[in-house]
């Protein structure tokens, strides 16, 4: 084992979850769990900040302070270290982010200061800055300064000060909401060419300059929630970069041709689907993607559903959209959905406003099954006349974890699919699917002799805006046995629901 994973590293599993919780970190105690450099690397926030866990984990990812195990993840070694630190309350978790449920965390206030001794003048955090700050006057010798985190009052004179720091390899800004911050410094990365991880989020730049290309040995480049149009088609050539974060850029339009190039990339965090035009072509070539919000189809070379195909480390969510682009049902097949096992989201979305091809869109649907551990599936703007035979097939039943479905503005089906069957279902909205006059038994069983409940862990059903919709027939004595919420919005034409009486409605705790 290499010098620099016995430093970063814990040894063994147990050393992280043996060692007794003292409530205050020394040196001595983080030495043997391995995590040393981990943990200081945390004093580089300030008392009362807030992150995320993926965040501090991308860092250390990019730092180098996690090697690569065999048959392990990176994210996976990084978090077993990270929850040490919380099970010790070195790490202490705080609520959830009210904007997007991510649970947020902070170092303990007793920790960040009994470790800062331990920094040996490589970890500077900065809370004061001002204009006009010079680092050397203030903190002395900076020629062996590595990790370094600005909060105040950034400006281009701040930049000046940190072009001192030559052998940076981590810098944070963190801006006040009066900062004026609008550009950075064409020279910058011409002299900072050992930085690792770039963190400009939150500042008021429009773009990067291209001498960017210059530090290749970046690995996290984080300008969310900022007004940043376009990144530099020199980015292209950071072969080493693992995570970029334009999450919150609501002026971002477009990514760099030469993403394909970024073959080692990992966590790409924006909003696809909502923030782009035109995907870049061949996102295929990012094998070791974990993080793809979205994905848009197009019909030129490059852009095709295919890109996907072996993508197969993807995580948590993606949103397939402009379905209308995939040509065929061939095509579609080779997007490989059913390999994505490590997928919990899955949204395939066609466009409204576009002249639908039942048997074709029918075909395309068919294709694109995805694995049996999915958590939650969403399909808007479908435009065949029926269901794919996966819904209604046992296999289907396999769909344990699954929790939420949606169904929206389905223009052609005249029936609804049957569910009944899915034992985890929790949360089914179903809208706009106006060509539907009668639910009947198949909406809960594929045969009406079938001698099962329907929906056993349902809770929340809504039908929202079902123009055409007249009765609601097929339900058995014990269907729906968990329903606590049953809720029909604007169905003016709802005249028969003696059906839904035999409902019973579990009241809440």
């Amino acid at each position: 084992m290499s010098s620099a994973l016995r430093e970063a590293l814990p040894q063994k599993p147990s050393e992280l979850h043996n060692s007794a919780s003292t409530g205050l970190v020394t040196s001595k105690e983080i030495q043997p769990i391995d995590g040393f450099r981990c943990f200081l690397y945390c004093t580089l926030f300030p008392l009362g900040y807030e992150f995320e866990k993926d965040t501090l984990i991308q860092l250390w990812m990019a730092e180098g302070f996690i090697e690569e195990r065999t048959n392990e993840r990176l994210e996976d070694t990084g978090s077993i270290v990270f929850h040490s630190f919380v099970s010790k309350g070195f790490i202490v978790p705080l609520s959830c982010d009210f904007n997007d449920g991510s649970p947020k965390y902070k170092v303990s206030d007793n920790n960040i200061s009994n470790i800062q001794q331990f920094s040996l003048n490589r970890y500077l955090l900065v809370e004061d800055v001002v204009p006009g700050f010079n680092l050397s006057d203030k903190w002395g010798d900076t020629s062996q300064l590595s990790h370094l985190s600005l909060h105040g009052k950034i400006d281009l004179t701040t930049f000046e000060a940190i072009k001192q720091c030559e052998y940076l390899r981590t810098l944070l800004i963190n801006p006040r909401h009066d900062s004026c911050i609008k550009l950075v410094p064409r020279d910058l990365f011409l002299r900072l060419n050992l930085l690792r991880a770039l963190k400009l989020s939150q500042t008021h730049i429009s773009q990067l300059p291209s001498s960017i290309a210059n530090v290749k040995s970046l690995r996290y480049i984080d300008v969310s929630e900022t007004p940043i149009i376009t990144l530099p088609e020199s980015i292209g050539s950071l072969h080493k970069l693992l995570t970029l974060k334009l999450r919150g850029c609501t002026c971002f339009v477009a990514l760099p041709k030469g993403m394909k190039n970024l073959t080692k990339l990992q966590h790409l965090d924006l909003d696809i689907v909502g923030q782009l035009s035109p995907m870049p072509s061949g996102m295929g070539n990012l094998i070791n993607l974990q993080n793809l919000s979205g994905f848009i189809v197009d019909r030129d070379d490059g852009f095709h559903i295919c890109e996907l195909k072996n993508l197969n480390n993807l995580r948590g969510e993606i949103c397939i959209s402009r379905l209308e682009r995939v040509p065929n049902s061939e095509e579609a097949m080779e997007a490989a959905l059913l390999t994505k096992n490590y997928l919990n989201k899955l949204e395939l979305r066609w466009s409204d406003l576009r002249v639908e091809e039942a048997e074709v869109e029918e075909g395309i649907l068919e294709c694109l099954q995805p694995h049996s551990g999915l958590k939650e599936l969403h399909i808007l703007f479908y435009g065949g006349s029926k269901l794919p035979s996966w819904f209604g097939h046992p296999s289907f039943a396999d769909l344990t974890a699954i929790r939420p479905i949606t169904l929206y503005k389905f223009k052609n089906c005249q029936f609804l699919p049957s569910l009944g069957e899915l034992p985890s279902l929790k949360f089914l909205y179903i809208a706009e699917m106006n060509t539907v006059s009668e639910v009947d038994y198949r909406f809960c069983r594929n045969r009406e002799d079938q001698g099962y409940h329907a929906f056993p862990k349902l809770e929340i059903l809504k039908f929202d805006v079902m123009l055409k919709l007249e009765g609601w027939m097929g339900v058995q004595n014990g269907d729906f046995p968990s329903l606590v919420k049953l809720t029909l919005v604007y169905c003016p034409k709802l005249s028969t629901l003696l059906e839904v009486a035999k409902l019973r409605y579990r009241t809440g705790p």
